[in-house]
Formats: structure tokens, C-alpha cells, sequence
């Protein structure tokens, strides 16, 4: 059974789907498969060689039709897991891949915001940036131990293509890089402000995760004196177009703007955050 597995595992590495369920039936496989060898060897050792009484007949044929009922228990579970792991990929896939991909999305939209203008310095100098809509997390990978190690190795995630994957075409590498990314690291955004990164004085500028309503606020504040013309107390869709493409302004705008009063102050802003 293992090398079935192992041979499935070659040639279908990757494949979406169908590591899930092999791994997932491999127990009520082997049941199936050693009730139907104990069956067979039953049959074929007692009831075809032996020519017993009619009490040992009645008993032997009670044996046999116990295993044969174990037996078919055994498919039925088969049958009923089959089905709950249809069920359950269908749900995992139409409800935590668009949970993913809303986190990730509101992920990039926070780090984006607390940066640099990266689109204002791009016009500045007639460049095209080609970093733009991508996203970088640290992902903390576990040693032998179960520990986190200190050095965090960076997952980089270009949004728009994250935005283009459909559900039924995602692969299983995929949607692992996703969860693992989700799961091992925090909401975040750049501790850029200037002040901050001047009397830290370091050269590259640090992560700062949210971790409660406090922080949120924090943040949020940040991310409103970050974006807003100085003093201006709204912010409009120019503000936005510094630091993202015209696209994914006119989706992210709505989504903060809720009002649709196409300014947000920094209650508004508060709020979303």
C-alpha cells in the first residue's frame, strides 16, 4: 500500500486534488483491501476444503457472512469518506481561497499605503516601476525542533496575478504557499515615517505588525498623515494614484470609501483599518 502511494505521490506531485485524497482514504483503502484478503483466504481454506457437520456449517457460515458484512461496512465507509472529502475540498477551496486572497489583498493594500509614493517617484524620473503590485511576506519556517527560526525567509506574491487565479485551476503547491503565508505572518505596515526611520537609523525600513485595536489605530494614522496632502484632512483618488496603479485605485477607493463621497477622512480610514 505504501508503494501505491509512493507511486501516485510520482506521478501526481503537485496535481490538484489528488494528494488530498489519497492521503485522506489511504486507511479506509487498506481496510477494504485486508477484510477482502481475509475474506478470500476464509473462503477458500474453510469452505471449500472442509466438509463440516451442519453445526459447524451454521457456525462457519456465520463467520463467513461476519467478515463479508465487515467487508461491506468497510466500502460503505469508503464511500461516505469519499464523499465528505468532495465536500470538504469543494468548501476549503470556494471558502478560504477567497479569504486568502482578500487578506493578501488588504495586506498589500496596508504596506502599500504606509510606503514610500512609489508611482509619484516613477513618473518623477520616467521610470516604470517593476515591483508595483507585488508583496513581499516573511515567513517563518520551523526547525527539527518545532521552533521558529529568527531569520524569516521572504514569499514574494504578485497581486495581479493572484487577482487572475480561479478557484477550480489553483494547484496544491499554490494554495499551500497561500495558507502558509497567511498563517505565519502578522498584519502589517512599514514603520516608514521619516522620523522614525531617521533616529532608528537603520538603512531598511522595518515591518511594524498590528496586533490589536491600538496598534490598528496607530496605524491607521500613520497611514492618513502617509497619504494625505499636508494638511488636507481628506484623502481623494490623486492621493491614492501616488502610491498605486489607476486599477487598483478604482477598486481600492470603494472599498474604503464606503460613503462614496469620493473623500475619506481619517475616521473613515480608522475604520476600515
Amino acid at each position: 500500500m505504501h508503494f501505491v502511494v509512493l507511486l501516485i505521490e510520482l506521478n501526481y506531485l503537485l496535481k490538484k486534488k489528488v494528494l488530498y485524497f489519497v492521503y485522506g482514504l489511504k486507511k479506509s483503502v487498506q481496510v477494504c483491501i485486508w477484510l477482502c484478503v481475509v475474506l478470500g483466504t476464509w473462503v477458500l481454506l474453510f469452505q471449500e476444503r472442509v466438509k463440516p457437520s451442519k453445526d459447524t456449517t451454521r457456525i462457519l457460515n456465520f463467520i463467513t457472512w461476519t467478515i463479508a458484512t465487515f467487508l461491506i461496512g468497510s466500502f460503505l465507509w469508503l464511500l461516505k469518506t469519499l464523499l465528505l472529502k468532495i465536500l470538504a475540498s469543494s468548501f476549503h477551496v470556494n471558502t478560504f481561497f477567497d479569504r486568502i486572497q482578500e487578506s493578501i489583498f488588504h495586506q498589500y493594500i496596508l504596506l502599500t499605503l504606509s510606503g514610500p509614493p512609489v508611482m509619484e517617484s516613477a513618473q518623477m524620473f520616467g521610470k516604470t516601476n517593476s515591483n508595483v503590485s507585488q508583496i513581499s511576506f516573511r515567513v517563518g519556517k520551523k526547525g527539527k525542533e518545532g521552533k521558529e527560526k529568527k531569520e524569516k525567509e521572504k514569499e514574494v506574491i504578485d497581486i495581479n496575478k493572484l487577482h487572475r487565479m480561479k478557484q477550480e485551476k489553483v494547484s496544491a503547491w499554490t494554495m499551500k504557499m497561500l495558507v502558509d503565508v497567511i498563517s505565519n505572518s502578522g498584519l502589517t505596515t512599514l514603520s516608514n515615517a521619516i522620523d522614525e526611520s531617521v533616529y532608528d537609523g537603520g538603512n531598511e525600513v522595518a515591518d511594524k505588525e498590528i496586533t490589536n485595536e491600538e496598534e490598528a489605530i496607530a496605524a491607521a494614522y500613520h497611514l492618513f498623515r502617509n497619504v494625505a496632502q499636508p494638511g488636507c484632512k481628506y484623502i481623494d483618488e490623486y492621493d491614492f494614484r501616488r502610491f498605486m496603479i489607476k486599477e487598483e485605485v478604482e477598486f481600492v477607493f470603494p472599498m474604503i470609501d464606503v460613503a462614496e463621497t469620493g473623500q475619506i477622512d481619517r475616521k473613515t480610514l480608522t475604520e476600515w483599518v
